[in-house]
């Protein structure tokens, strides 16, 4: 396909149905955690329209009013959504009983109005995720990437050297935690009923960063969570790790990572 936008949405029946003035439409949600749509909302990006009964691209469109937010109650959600775009959410929708929060722990909510670029008809072969938005760039780099294997590939003998990490106090601080992540507290359950979880170096152990292999400097994740503190995605805050009596998180671990490691654009959890 030729790509005019680097994202997709899934679009609404209604919507589809009436392109035209599909500048009458706008579209709103809230989630309990940070999800990466709320990092790219802004006036000027253009998104593909996606529709499911058909399975095609509809439609170019461009935001023209939005973004995101935080908020704890459905009454400052509706107050945010306004001040972005205008509109005000209807309660009476069914998806608002999945946005209101209990008042207490704080959540990210999106609002935005486009307008319509052009109307398209290119077919979509590939899966949609149920969240409803979709990277192209990393879908189609899948894509390219399996018609890339080798059925021979050539082996070569080679040596390396790695850290040798203190298996048994990763282990120790799993069954400390029980698995549940310490930033957004997931545990997950393996056939077997035990938990799997990963523990991560603030400070990492290799070069150039010589980090120590001790317990105030590892955090135990979700391999989701773990796989944006690698990368940087995420900046740390003590009081928003989940602590336990018997495990002490450094603080200078903490800047160390949000200072060497996170982008100064990543979003604090």
């Amino acid at each position: 396909m030729s790509r005019q936008a680097d994202f997709a949405l899934t679009l609404q029946p209604n919507e589809v149905a009436d392109l035209d003035h599909i500048d009458q439409f706008w579209w709103w949600s809230g989630w309990q955690r940070r999800h990466w749509p709320a990092d790219i909302i802004r006036p000027g990006l253009r998104l593909y329209g996606f529709d499911k009964r058909s399975r095609c691209f509809v439609a170019v469109l461009e935001i023209t009013k939005g973004g995101a937010f935080t908020y704890r109650t459905g009454a400052e959600f509706i107050r945010r959504s306004h001040a972005q775009t205008g509109r005000k959410p209807d309660r009476r929708d069914p998806h608002w009983k999945n946005v209101v929060g209990d008042g207490r722990s704080e959540r990210t909510g999106i609002a935005l109005r486009w307008k319509l670029v052009n109307e398209i008809h290119e077919q979509w072969a590939g899966k949609f995720p149920r969240l409803g938005w979709i990277r192209l760039t990393e879908v189609l780099a899948d894509q390219e990437g399996a018609d890339c294997g080798n059925p021979d590939p050539k082996r070569v003998t080679s040596q390396q050297s790695r850290i040798v990490r203190e298996t048994a106090l990763i282990r120790y601080l799993k069954r400390l935690h029980d698995h549940l992540c310490q930033l957004c507290g997931t545990r997950l359950s393996l056939p077997d009923g035990s938990g799997y979880s990963e523990g991560h170096h603030l400070r990492p152990l290799g070069k150039p960063h010589n980090g120590p292999d001790l317990a105030s400097n590892i955090v135990i994740l979700c391999p989701n969570c773990h796989a944006l503190c690698d990368f940087g995605a995420i900046r740390l805050t003590s009081k928003n790790l989940r602590r336990h009596d018997a495990h002490t998180v450094a603080d200078v671990f903490i800047h160390y990572h949000n200072s060497r490691i996170a982008s100064p654009n990543s979003g604090v959890t």
